[in-house]
């Protein structure tokens, strides 16, 4: 007799989406209520990252972060089933985001890093859809003025925002298009150094000030990263989410004879995603930056596994991951 497996990946939309809502509730009140480390740091921001949040009232900072994060949740979602990067279209993206990215530390307080997690993952977006067409100039440019922006506010974002010029070639744009790209991701600067110059500074300040908040590069401190991740709990669940995405990258690697061209080539981009978010963290780039950009290149990968290893096995990975995430947004508020 025929049994079918249980499989979490064909949920009905209601509860994908009833689950996601929770989870960005509970996260959001843990974040509001309790925040970690890292998502008090302002070391993190760019003068013009400092300038954006200040835009924002106590109650604009947390709708603008959720607003932003449920937007870059739904692009996750629209990348993995709209070009069909698995067997399977389902909205899970959406719950995997919130675990992968937001579970670890959600930095609800910080719009600015928000809306470059959000500028990352649709640059991502617009370059997969340039694949396999003649001329993308539109999209390559916004993609690459995208990539730029999010390292503008961010700078530790420079080594993720970099992989735009790994997507030029991977899906093979001309050179004439990935010339005007790199004129469109060094563009963010120039407004940000005329805004400082009307405000009284000096031409060239921005640009010093941007460098001098990148993160020097190191050795990853675990009494560090545990005190950011807010104690031994979240340190655990960080390096479940890593092994998960190392897995799970290792299983797309197996299977990548037997997929399309196109997706092939998504998975290979967020595999240098979660690489470079992976060297980001073992380098000592603060956490609330290095984990967000691991998560963002997990989500897919993680999606792929579950699609290929479909069965109890996979059910309980994820009920287990959903509720550790859930357990710590509860217990921390």
């Amino acid at each position: 007799m025929y049994h079918r497996k249980l499989d979490i990946i064909k949920q009905p939309i209601p509860i994908v989406l009833g689950t996601f809502a929770l989870l960005v509730a509970l996260l959001t009140l843990r974040a509001v209520d309790a925040p970690l480390l890292g998502e008090v740091s302002g070391g993190i921001f760019s003068p013009v990252g400092v300038w954006f949040n200040g835009l924002f009232g106590e109650v604009g900072y947390v709708a603008f972060s959720v607003v932003m994060t449920m937007a870059s949740a739904v692009v996750f979602t629209r990348i993995i089933s709209r070009y069909s990067i698995s067997v399977i279209r389902s909205f899970l993206p959406l719950t995997l985001y919130g675990i992968m990215v937001c579970g670890v530390l959600f930095a609800v307080g910080a719009p600015a890093l928000q809306l470059s997690l959000f500028l990352l993952a649709h640059s991502a977006e617009l370059m997969v859809g340039s694949f396999r067409r003649q001329t993308m100039f539109d999209d390559v440019m916004c993609a690459s003025f995208y990539a730029g922006l999010a390292a503008l506010l961010i700078p530790d974002f420079i080594y993720v925002s970099l992989l735009v010029v790994y997507q030029w070639f991977l899906y093979r744009r001309s050179v004439r298009e990935c010339i005007a790209g790199g004129i469109l991701w060094l563009l963010p600067i120039v407004p940000a150094e005329f805004v400082g110059w009307l405000s009284g500074g000096s031409v060239g300040d921005i640009a010093t000030g941007w460098f001098d908040v990148i993160s020097p590069l190191g050795q990853l401190s675990l009494e560090a990263l545990v005190q950011a991740c807010g104690g031994l709990f979240g340190a655990i669940l960080l390096a479940i989410l890593v092994l998960l995405g190392v897995v799970s990258m290792a299983m797309v690697l197996a299977y990548y004879g037997v997929m399309r061209i196109r997706a092939r080539k998504i998975h290979l981009y967020f595999i240098m995603v979660f690489l470079v978010g992976l060297t980001m963290l073992l380098l000592g780039i603060p956490p609330v930056v290095s984990v967000s950009v691991l998560g963002q290149g997990a989500v897919p990968l993680v999606h792929t596994y579950f699609v290929r290893r479909p069965g109890v096995g996979s059910a309980l990975v994820y009920v287990l991951l959903l509720s550790a995430v859930v357990v710590r947004a509860l217990v921390l508020v």
